[in-house]
């Protein structure tokens, strides 16, 4: 089992184990190169690499969402939980909630 896959395990059964009807995960891997040139001459070399993530969820008809570039078991988890909590939150502001059609799961 990939990495990431485990990544998403751990986020939304955290998720779901806080309350949330719905969640889902993004990860975001991305690797950019640069390399400058003056005067017909290499300026500059730049490789850079990021990972992250995010978590969205549903709770009681409200959205809450928070990511992470710590991809720790306890920081995913405690990741989702603040989307939980945000989603806790947010059902005080007032307005209709959220109801999400009937579909069936997509990985």
């Amino acid at each position: 089992m990939s990495s990431m896959r485990k990544t998403a395990e751990v986020a939304l059964g955290a998720a779901k184990r806080r309350g949330a009807q719905y969640a889902d995960i993004r990860i975001i891997h991305r690797r950019s190169q640069n390399i400058s040139v003056r005067n017909g001459r290499i300026g500059g070399l730049d490789d850079n690499e990021t990972l992250g993530f995010g978590v969205r969820v549903l709770v009681d008809g409200a959205w809450g969402f928070a990511s992470s570039d710590k991809l720790r078991k306890a920081q995913i988890e405690s990741t989702a939980e603040l989307a939980v909590r945000i989603a806790r939150a947010s059902r005080r502001a007032p307005g209709p909630k959220v109801r999400l059609a009937d579909e069936p799961v997509h990985v």
